[in-house]
């Protein structure tokens, strides 16, 4: 029996059907990666909240957002990532001098390599030009610009404060319901650094709070992950109400003094 020859027609959609199976599968492969490096970056963030609590449990109060120096303004002092270190790392002692700034010379040289365990896997790829190494991770210091400096007691307070120090009595929330860290793709510096780089306020006037481009999140496609002070990680959708991200900033059940931060 004579053969029929395969036709244009069907090669073509032959062709077509590879295409879209090559493609269906580009797509598995990049959904697949991203949702490891999600969970990676789920792991990380577990990891150092997990340290906080370890230093809070054998110190009675959470770490301060920079290590104390009154000689040193916040962005000069180091940040509060050298206190929970060797709870997360076995480091030994690292040859830090706390009483010089973040950048001097040998505290430059002795953080460095250590920033795998503060970046986020999804994170761009520039940041490793950073130095000593960038982080992906911020404490929450409660609501506005100035959260971080506010006094204690201020309803406007979360747990990291430059110059306060919060204890686990003096949240009256629930832990599972005060942010204790986030992950962020906006304005990142040292791990070392004081300051935004490694503390933020929650500004809910720059709503939405959190997904690509936002204060929070970024890394990830919509959303980004938190940790609260019960050593919880949750991923949150980057559609979250800013009142409900902004309330769950601060340690107390009271509303800010002025209600329209959180609008």
């Amino acid at each position: 029996m004579r053969r029929r020859a395969i036709t244009r027609i069907e090669v073509a959609v032959v062709v077509v059907i590879l295409g879209a199976a090559l493609c269906g599968l580009v797509v598995w492969i990049q959904q697949a990666r991203e949702a490891g490096r999600r969970s990676a970056c789920h792991n990380g963030l577990y990891i150092l909240a997990r340290g906080v609590r370890n230093y809070s449990n054998g110190i009675g109060a959470f770490p301060r957002a920079t290590v104390a120096d009154e000689r040193l303004s916040p962005e000069k002092r180091l940040s509060w990532f050298l206190d929970i270190l060797p709870y997360v790392e076995k480091t030994g002692v690292l040859p830090i001098d706390r009483t010089k700034d973040w950048d001097a010379e040998v505290n430059l040289s002795a953080a460095t390599g250590f920033a795998h365990v503060f970046l986020c896997p999804s994170a761009s790829h520039d940041l490793r030009d950073i130095k000593p190494g960038p982080t992906s991770y911020v404490g929450i210091a409660g609501i506005g610009e100035d959260a971080a400096s506010l006094p204690a007691g201020d309803p406007r307070a979360g747990v990291f404060g430059y110059d306060r120090v919060t204890r686990p009595d003096d949240i009256i929330k629930e832990q599972g319901d005060v942010l204790l860290l986030a992950e962020t793709a906006l304005d990142n510096g040292p791990w070392t650094a004081g300051g935004r780089p490694t503390v933020r306020g929650v500004v809910p006037e720059e709503a939405p709070c959190i997904g690509v481009g936002r204060q929070f999140g970024g890394n990830h496609p919509r959303g980004g992950n938190v940790a609260f002070v019960d050593g919880s990680v949750r991923f949150l959708s980057d559609d979250v109400d800013p009142k409900f991200f902004a309330a769950m900033a601060t340690i107390t059940a009271e509303k800010p003094e002025d209600e329209e931060r959180t609008r």
